[in-house]
């Protein structure tokens, strides 16, 4: 959906220069908010974590996936509610079902991996509209 960004109008002196702006007061509100600053108990945080990440790498590591289900559509590179409309199943349910440890039923792991095999593989024209293109380049060609 495009939203429209109204322009900001401009005040001018009389010899044209811009000397104020009127702008949406939602705008005016980010600009006028100050910044926070982090105090010395984040900072002392954030060193904390830094140490803590340099001196123990193995506690920052990323866990091996394990789950058939996740770890094919992760190959695939499939989103989560892509996979879920096709299933017709909710995202959240999808989800459930590639968290570690939760049991599978064979019939539900065929029917995500059929589904995971679709969505990966490159559609493939129909007979139809092979006919259409050839028939297409042949006056393409002709020309």
């Amino acid at each position: 959906m495009f939203v429209r960004q109204p322009k900001p109008v401009f005040l001018t002196d009389a010899a044209g220069h811009k000397t104020h702006a009127i702008i949406p007061y939602e705008e005016w509100e980010l600009l006028a908010t100050p910044l926070i600053e982090p105090d010395d108990l984040d900072l002392q945080t954030i060193k904390r974590l830094e140490r803590d990440r340099t001196d123990h790498p193995e506690d920052f590591e990323e866990a091996p996936i394990t789950n058939p289900l996740r770890k094919a559509r992760l190959a695939a590179q499939i989103r989560q509610q892509d996979l879920a409309a096709a299933l017709k199943i909710s995202q959240p349910a999808l989800s459930k079902m590639e968290r570690e440890g939760h049991a599978l039923r064979p019939q539900t792991v065929a029917r995500v991996l059929a589904a995971i095999e679709l969505l990966a593989t490159p559609p493939q024209p129909t007979p139809f509209l092979r006919q259409a293109l050839s028939e297409h380049s042949n006056r393409v060609r002709m020309l």
